[in-house]
């Protein structure tokens, strides 16, 4: 596998089992769990990118331009 194979979804299904490992116990989930976790959070983060430009706290307007 090299850098082109990772899609949106691998990226954030890693990002969400970073976060997950670092606030948990060794022993406390499994390795399986922590791993389909992390993808069910990753297509929710996909899922939530789907929502109109303008919804949300962090949502940023493009401003215009003045000649």
């Amino acid at each position: 596998m090299n850098d082109d194979d990772f899609t949106p979804r691998d990226i954030f299904a890693g990002l969400a089992l970073v976060g997950m490992i670092i606030r948990t116990n060794d022993k406390e989930w499994s390795d399986s769990y922590v791993v389909e976790s992390a993808y069910e959070l990753a297509d929710a983060m996909l899922e939530a990118r789907k929502v109109d430009e303008y919804e949300g706290i962090a949502s940023i307007h493009k401003r215009k331009e003045f000649r």
